[in-house]
């Protein structure tokens, strides 16, 4: 028999858990020869996502070189949409609604890029909050303590998760910057259409108007921006590219594809399944292993998801910080020309 145990805590120890306290003869065997103890946590739901750290740590967190690079740039881009009407009424050889659209999208990638650092945040919070055990937590039993400690991995985990798919998002948002400032110039819009299937017809929700940030997305618009007339209009391929070769970027979309696509390993602090099969053959054998105990998949991924978020967010930070120059530059020709 299994007998079901809820535990109920305050602020960061809150959670709703369930543990098998006791197990079948069977189980309570492959636990002991695995040495690890009878007693398996198996579920927790955490209350909340957000770490309960105070206010001075969000300040020092603020504080930091990288935060302030990234909040000026998510600003400037935000920003951008001030300028909607002048890229409008300034630039007439262009088409009509070809810079309001331009300035819209770049004040999108800004609002991105700005909730991914809020998001980053409270990984790094998390971080912060669990080098230091709380004094209430020192007093919770092993269990319960065990328990505490499993859902704070997963919240913390979740919060470096939900950076990567904002960092993605805005990842996608450069690539589309890009091509819509290609597509300025309306004698370009034939080879774009050749070259990466649309024009960029302007406020078009259609799916083949909007590109993904991958290989063969930023091969076609490097070839694209080749035939641009303007050597600012031709360095425009050169931040997707940036982006996309970025170890960083690379390894946020090998991340979204097990998320999205694939089996996304448990936290630790759980009695999680192994990723692996647990048969093995040896000397002409097949046994079975596993056991409690011995799931170790989960080990480390909130840290690890938090350190690739800041490098992504770095490397996001600099295209685009480079991307808007290279957009500036080509609109205030156009608007001279």
């Amino acid at each position: 028999m299994t007998e079901e145990q809820q535990l109920d805590g305050r602020q960061d120890t809150e959670a709703s858990i369930t543990t098998a306290s006791e197990a079948s003869a069977q189980e309570h065997a492959a636990a002991e020869s695995a040495g690890a103890h009878p007693q398996m946590l198996s579920a927790v739901s955490p209350s909340r996502l957000a770490a309960p750290t105070p206010p001075e740590a969000v300040r020092g967190l603020s504080l930091e070189a990288w935060w302030i690079a990234t909040q000026k740039v998510a600003f400037d881009w935000q920003a951008m949409s001030i300028w909607a009407d002048v890229w409008e009424l300034a630039a007439p050889r262009v088409q009509r609604g070809r810079g309001h659209d331009l300035a819209g999208c770049i004040a999108d990638g800004g609002e991105r890029l700005a909730l991914a650092l809020a998001a980053v945040t409270e990984a790094e919070l998390w971080r912060i909050h669990r080098q230091d055990i709380p004094p209430e937590a020192r007093k919770l039993d092993e269990m319960k303590r065990r328990s505490v400690d499993a859902a704070n991995e997963m919240a913390h985990r979740a919060m470096a998760e939900l950076a990567s798919y904002y960092l993605l998002a805005t990842g996608h948002t450069v690539a589309n910057v890009a091509a819509r400032a290609l597509a300025l110039d309306s004698q370009l819009h034939a080879k774009l259409l050749d070259l990466l299937g649309s024009w960029y017809p302007v406020g078009s929700s259609e799916r083949d108007d909007w590109l993904s940030l991958n290989k063969e997305t930023v091969r076609r618009l490097r070839r694209a921006a080749r035939q641009a007339a303007t050597p600012a209009a031709q360095d425009l391929a050169e931040p997707p590219t940036a982006l996309l070769m970025s170890t960083a970027w690379q390894d946020l979309d090998q991340l979204r594809g097990a998320h999205y696509h694939r089996r996304r390993p448990q936290s630790a602090g759980i009695a999680g399944v192994l990723l692996a099969s647990p048969w093995r053959f040896s000397n002409g054998a097949v046994h079975m292993g596993g056991g409690g105990g011995q799931y170790t998949d989960g080990d480390g991924l909130a840290g690890k998801t938090t350190d690739l978020a800041r490098r992504a967010l770095d490397d996001l930070t600099s295209v685009m910080q480079r991307l808007l120059i290279q957009v500036q530059t080509l609109v205030d020709e156009m608007m001279k020309a």
